[in-house]
């Protein structure tokens, strides 16, 4: 007799209790992003110095994370001119929902421009430090940009997908969660960290680059009116069945990963603490009959997998909110590993 989907995870967890730590494998980015950018922001301050923020969303990333580094897209209008911006990790505020300006972990400077380009230019920059260093369970990143006093003649600003009325690629998101406010700027001189723009659901180009596995949440929707598109952004969190929203998952494992099994499980809630792994934590909630088997899955000799395409339509009305969480095991090495576990609120 095989052993179900739930008594083979208990097993990987037991398995997992009695073994040992492993090193690194492999560097990994979550994004955050439909790269449907429609702004370059520098926020109220335009040529003053200005603390940007982007807030990743509760649930997104749920996990115990270590950061190497950032993914982020900038833009000066004279790259000729040397442009010093400064980045960390910020947690969220006590209130949970403004950064906490008083706390930051791997805060870098970096030179972005004047390497001999000239004129307006916009790259999409991997910038990373020496060694990794543990960020907060829910975080953000601060964006520190420098004076730009000929603004906007000269002068770096960061990439977005703004929420401008009635701008065509302005995100799409469905009541009741169109209020949720992710980027914030705070101008020199200024106490607070206020909602970028004074808008919701802005979205802002930058996302971290971890040690460890993730599981990345992506939709096939027609929600800009453009036919079926595949997005990764604020929509992958609130799939509408109403338009016919399309969800699967692609997973990130790395060496461990590489031509092992992704198996990828939901479940309505959390653990009170999680189940700590060599790499990697286990979140979901292990109360019968959950955690659900949704799929296994190969994964290729880099790691990489998805699942397969599942229409939003087909999970119960009753279990449209809850928690997924993927277990990445080779067979050949015998090595287990936990993604981070993201939260689904659709409709």
């Amino acid at each position: 007799m095989r052993p179900s989907p739930r008594l083979l995870l208990l097993l990987v967890l037991l398995l997992l209790l009695l073994g040992s730590s492993l090193m690194a494998h492999g560097f990994f980015e979550k994004a955050f992003s439909n790269r449907k950018i429609n702004g370059t922001v520098r926020g109220l301050a335009r040529g003053g110095a200005t603390e940007l923020f982007m807030m990743q969303p509760r649930g997104y990333l749920n996990g115990k994370f270590s950061a190497v580094g950032f993914r982020l897209t900038a833009q000066d209008e004279e790259a000729a001119t040397q442009e010093n911006i400064t980045l960390s990790y910020v947690p969220y505020d006590k209130d949970g929902v403004h950064p906490d300006l008083n706390k930051e972990v791997l805060k870098s400077s970096f030179r972005l421009f004047g390497f001999g380009d000239q004129g307006q230019k916009a790259y999409n920059f991997l910038l990373t430090v020496g060694f990794p260093q543990q960020i907060p369970q829910n975080f953000g990143i601060k964006i520190a940009l420098p004076k730009a006093p000929k603004w906007p003649l000269d002068g770096p600003s960061i990439h977005g997908q703004l929420n401008l009325p009635r701008d065509s690629q302005r995100p799409r998101v469905p009541a009741p969660f169109q209020k949720e406010v992710y980027a914030f700027e705070r101008p020199a001189g200024q106490t607070r960290a206020l909602p970028l723009g004074g808008r919701t659901l802005d979205v802002l180009e930058t996302t971290g680059v971890f040690i460890e596995p993730v599981l990345q949440t992506v939709l096939i929707s027609k929600a800009y009116g453009l036919g079926e598109e595949t997005l990764k952004g604020i929509e992958t969190l609130h799939p509408d069945a109403g338009r016919k929203d399309k969800l699967f998952f692609e997973i990130q494992g790395g060496q461990i990963g590489a031509s092992g099994l992704g198996i990828v499980y939901l479940s309505p809630g959390l653990l009170k603490t999680p189940i700590p792994g060599p790499v990697g934590e286990w979140h979901l909630s292990l109360t019968p009959p959950f955690p659900f088997l949704l799929e296994a899955t190969t994964l290729d000799p880099f790691g990489k997998g998805k699942t397969r395409v599942y229409p939003f339509a087909l999970f119960p009305k009753g279990f449209r909110n809850f928690w997924v969480q993927c277990v990445i095991l080779n067979p050949a090495t015998k090595e287990t590993e936990f993604t981070d576990s993201v939260r689904i609120q659709g409709l």
